[in-house]
């Protein structure tokens, strides 16, 4: 082993650069962030360090042997155990294109979903208003997200103007009609 791969040694456990590497990238986005650094690492590295102490004196005290523990060991041996033969079944199983397309010709309805539509909207008071925002967005004045925002008196305007995504019969029937007919990105 390379002297330079070297960072630490508990017991017999040598901690190498590419440990503490590994143990960097298996954060998530966030944290990575905040321990991808040159006093992250050191922080992460200290930390390998004690978990090595927390294993030798747990060895030491023969904590490996407690009854508790030796009882959830074989849970886990179990469990670990189900899903090894579980995926090793499932690697086994091969499914033709012919079988697929059969299977979903022979289940269609579970793969319908009712039509759904998203949108944005915002709401005022008067027509002439609504057009005079309408004319802003489509001359480019404005996008619609800010008019939301600067406009609207719904809720949504702080998402500007979304109303997420929604199926029939849960807006107005106007709204409705008008959402499931114009073409997508228009606005009316």
């Amino acid at each position: 082993m390379e002297e330079l791969n070297f960072l630490a040694k508990v017991g017999d456990k040598v901690i190498t650069q590419e440990d503490l590497e590994a143990a960097v990238a298996s954060l998530d986005g966030y944290q990575r962030q905040q321990f991808d650094n040159e006093e992250g690492r050191k922080r992460i590295l200290a930390d390998m360090i004690n978990q090595e102490l927390f294993y030798l004196d747990a060895i030491e005290n023969k904590m490996d042997q407690d009854e508790i523990f030796v009882n959830e060991m074989e849970l886990v041996k179990a469990n670990m155990l189900k899903q090894y033969a579980i995926n090793a079944c499932l690697a086994a199983v091969e499914i033709t294109d012919d079988e697929k397309l059969a299977y979903y010709e022979e289940h269609k309805e579970e793969f319908k979903e009712d039509e759904s539509a998203s949108a944005k909207h915002i709401l005022v008071d008067n027509e002439e208003l609504a057009l005079e925002i309408e004319k802003k967005i489509n001359k480019k004045e404005i996008s619609f997200e800010d008019a939301a925002v600067e406009y609207s008196s719904c809720p949504s305007k702080s998402n500007g103007g979304s109303l997420g995504t929604f199926g029939r019969g849960q807006m107005v029937p106007e709204f409705e009609e008008a959402v499931f007919t114009i073409p997508v990105g228009k606005v009316s």
